[in-house]
């Protein structure tokens, strides 16, 4: 199962995009909560990217 929070703002988001033509992605660092906590049964995820044209 995989969950977003702030769906109307990633979907708010990649309309804009979209109608700016940016359509390139670069992930700039990515993790989740186990990685600070050491438990992984239950984590939360983590990412940043930059979106450009």
């Amino acid at each position: 199962k995989c969950e977003a929070c702030g769906g109307g703002a990633i979907v708010t988001l990649l309309k804009s995009l979209k109608l700016k033509n940016f359509y390139k992605s670069k992930v700039v660092a990515h993790s989740d909560s186990g990685d600070i906590t050491g438990d992984n049964t239950g984590v939360v995820g983590y990412l940043s990217a930059v979106i450009y044209n």
